[in-house]
């Protein structure tokens, strides 16, 4: 065969079928891929065919012996030393030159390599891809024209979208307009620059950066953003904000508080102790002056007013300390002196209150306080704004956490009055559970009224005790 010599040398496998489907020709690269020598296959049937591809190729052969085809190339599977191995096949019918008519040539190729570095260049494809779906961000490319041509990221799922939302749209019609800071940067990348940017989307806050994308030569295919959202640190940073104001406007009112109470305090111990003293020296100066020569009678009635004086000095000075701190609460505890408070409050205002404090002993000294002022503060609150009717509060020691609940029957608060810098009594509440490591909510309840509800860790007023 003329072509036997030259195939011999050819660096790929190929193999030679007659009519009868016998082999004609089979190379040393043959014999090297399927490790069958020549001299014990050349005549014979393929060895390397597979019982469940033989049917395949008898029509692929049956139709090239017909002319149905020049030559044709197909995927197919041959068998080498028991094993079976993917290979592409090329075949052709050429001319025998011994005169034994045509034959069927075919040439293979090995595609195990190919396949295992598709395999490789998937799961590298694949990698990335998740990498790219989880990351806490949005990633966008545009092409030249600032159209999307992709975005990922788990970032979308913030925004509800999934990963082709804005492919084939352009980022200007996207956001609004050429002249928003993400098209800006956008524009800039296209030019080669790197960039950042803050943008706001869909209520959202982003922190962007925006590349060229570059093809392996170094030019300019289109541009990439990484955005970043921060939405979230945007608003812990604006209710820190807050806070610190509503600390400095609460510490200007408590030193303004402080210096009202020192006035109020002296004006009271000037105006009336001073007064019951200055009368009692002057019935004692004049009782001295007339001990000898005034009648008893006399003297007695002066003693019984002076006595009168004492005991209104007496009281004036239990009121004046129980505003400062209730004695009530020291000696007899909380749920004496919230009881207190709660009396003195519907006998004042003439709002009903109905008290219930349970397991009181589990708390503290400094939460004892708290929980008292902020019951204080809050029918305060009361008595001021609701127009309320009844109070319902409840002191109670469970799972852990000590609560003070307050639930009136008034018009109810406010957002607008829950979250004002001016109402510092409700501030004050806050802070106070803050200080314990507790927590406070303010709301209006559903219908109508006003609930305001603070919990604190037992854990952290058992410390505190101890």
């Amino acid at each position: 065969m003329r072509f036997r010599a030259f195939f011999d040398t050819f660096p790929l496998p190929v193999v030679a079928l007659d009519r009868r489907r016998r082999v004609a020709l089979w190379n040393a690269a043959a014999e090297r891929l399927l490790g069958w020598p020549a001299a014990e296959i050349l005549g014979q049937p393929d060895p390397s065919v597979p019982p469940e591809v033989a049917a395949e190729q008898k029509t692929m052969w049956d139709a090239a012996f017909r002319g149905d085809f020049a030559a044709q190339r197909e995927s197919s599977r041959v068998t080498r030393s028991g094993d079976t191995l993917d290979v592409e096949i090329t075949s052709a019918i050429v001319p025998a030159s011994d005169g034994e008519g045509e034959m069927a040539l075919m040439v293979l190729y090995d595609m195990s390599e190919r396949r295992s570095a598709e395999e490789h260049l998937a799961e590298r494809e694949n990698q990335l891809r998740l990498m790219l779906e989880q990351l806490p961000a949005i990633v966008s490319t545009y092409d030249r024209h600032g159209v999307f041509t992709s975005t990922q990221g788990a970032g979308l799922a913030a925004l509800g979208l999934d990963a082709g939302a804005f492919v084939g749209r352009r980022l200007a019609d996207v956001v609004g307009g050429e002249d928003k800071a993400t098209v800006v940067s956008m524009r800039a990348a296209l030019r080669g620059e790197s960039t950042t940017n803050e943008f706001e989307f869909e209520g959202r806050f982003y922190e962007n950066r925006s590349e060229p994308l570059r093809r392996h030569d170094g030019t300019i295919a289109g541009a990439i953003n990484l955005g970043f959202d921060v939405t979230e640190r945007r608003r812990a940073e604006t209710e820190l904000r807050e806070s610190h104001e509503q600390l400095r406007r609460l510490s200007a009112k408590m030193n303004k508080i402080e210096e009202d109470e020192r006035r109020r305090i002296a004006r009271e111990m000037h105006d009336e102790l001073g007064q019951l003293l200055t009368a009692l020296r002057l019935d004692i100066s004049i009782m001295r002056r007339d001990l000898r020569t005034v009648p008893t009678a006399t003297l007695e009635e002066r003693m019984r007013t002076m006595i009168d004086l004492v005991d209104l000095t007496i009281k004036t000075v239990r009121r004046v300390a129980t505003e400062l701190r209730p004695a009530i609460l020291d000696d007899f505890g909380l749920r004496a002196a919230v009881e207190h408070e709660v009396e003195a409050f519907a006998e004042r205002t003439g709002i009903n209150v109905k008290l219930s404090i349970r397991d009181e002993n589990a708390v503290g000294s400094d939460c004892a306080t708290a929980l008292y002022r902020i019951v204080q503060e809050a029918l305060t609150n009361v008595a001021r704004h609701s127009g309320a009717t009844r109070v319902d509060v409840r002191i109670e020691a469970w799972e852990g956490r000590v609560e003070a609940e307050l639930r009136d029957n008034g018009r109810g608060i406010t957002e607008a009055e829950v979250n004002s810098l001016s109402t510092l009594g409700l501030v004050g509440v806050r802070e106070r559970a803050y200080a314990l490591g507790g927590e406070a909510t303010i709301e209006a309840m559903p219908g109508a009224g006003t609930r305001i509800l603070v919990s604190i860790p037992l854990s952290v007023t058992a410390a505190i005790r101890r």
